[in-house]
């Protein structure tokens, strides 16, 4: 299994489960129907969760899993970071 796999179907399973349990709400479908909401949900996925989620293993991999838990722990700071910004 390579790093890339295993980030893939980490966050497949996640928003598999994260679905699941909007689909309990009332409006389970409202992001679809706002194209900025959608557009900002994608760009957040991408941009955000799936480099840490690549950094995290591919470290792993190389290095070992404390430096690897640094790095994640380090990038929804440098997200938010990079949101201030350019807000």
């Amino acid at each position: 299994m390579t790093p890339l796999w295993v980030c893939q179907v980490r966050m497949l399973a996640a928003a598999i489960m994260l679905v699941l349990c909007q689909v309990r709400g009332e409006h389970p479908f409202k992001v679809w129907h706002d194209r900025f909401a959608l557009v900002k949900l994608v760009a957040y996925a991408f941009l955000g969760l799936v480099p840490v989620q690549f950094c995290y293993f591919k470290t792993v991999e190389y290095g070992n899993a404390p430096i690897a838990t640094i790095l994640q722990f380090l990038g929804p700071f440098v997200i938010t970071l990079y949101y201030l910004n350019f807000k």
